[in-house]
């Protein structure tokens, strides 16, 4: 038997504007289409004082969706053994992923971190019926179970609104977003979840017989096999309530 535990790091992540950068690219983009800045200094000065102070947060919004690590753990059982007449090999696997999502449980009670479940059997079985007759018995089998938000894993949203939109949450705790831009952590954590089960079996069976007692080098098999997979996706969405603040 064997333990694995191991983490999981993003090789390299985008460092994101903040709101300060935002408006300062803004202004730049804009002098150069329309020969003029969209936020003359007094402007600038109070949207940044409202925004950084009263109304609309700092807001790094892929730190608010991803976390730092996803963790892993792996466990496997192995035996085997024989006899005179019997000859045997089991093995059992089971995994288990959490993701990298931020902020999972900012709702009603459920989760839409991205989890991976896996268990796995297999078996092998060898048996001397007699001196001429043999079995052999394989078994493969596997439950499988997966889920993310129920909104899906893209994180574009991250990058397309800006760290001055908006705050998270507004003071009576209400998500918060505007008419021009969705909010990326209410997208995947308050819109419910998916999970996907899949269930597999595969097992067969050969009988062997040595018939060389009839004629020389004679022997027959049978075989019979059963295969068997489904699978089942289960989706429970929602939407939520928001509030819109505007500086």
């Amino acid at each position: 038997a064997n333990v694995e535990c191991g983490f999981l790091s993003p090789t390299k992540m985008p460092k994101m504007a903040n709101a300060t950068q935002f408006i300062d690219m803004y202004n730049d983009v804009y002098e150069e289409a329309y020969g003029r800045v969209y936020f003359d200094e007094k402007t600038r000065n109070k949207w940044l004082g409202v925004c950084l102070i009263e109304r609309c947060p700092n807001v790094n919004w892929m730190d608010e969706l991803m976390r730092k690590a996803a963790y892993n753990n792996e466990l496997n059982v192995s035996f085997d053994g024989n006899s005179k007449r019997m000859r045997y090999y089991v093995l059992t696997n089971y995994t288990s992923n959490r993701g990298f999502m931020n902020n999972t449980e900012l709702n009603d009670g459920y989760s839409t971190q991205v989890e991976l479940f896996s268990l796995k059997l297999r078996s092998n079985l060898e048996v001397d019926i007699t001196k001429t007759t043999h079995a052999r018995m394989n078994l493969m089998g596997r439950l499988l179970q997966y889920q993310q938000p129920s909104a899906g894993t893209d994180f574009s949203l991250a990058y397309n609104v800006p760290a001055a939109a908006f705050p998270i949450k507004s003071a009576d705790d209400v998500w918060v977003q505007s008419q021009m831009y969705v909010n990326p952590l209410a997208n995947k954590t308050a819109q419910g979840y998916s999970v996907l089960q899949q269930r597999t079996l595969f097992a067969d069976l050969t009988l062997s017989q040595d018939l060389s007692m009839f004629v020389s080098g004679l022997s027959a098999e049978l075989m019979i096999s059963h295969d068997n997979s489904a699978e089942y996706n289960d989706t429970k969405s929602r939407e939520y309530g928001y509030a819109y603040i505007t500086p």
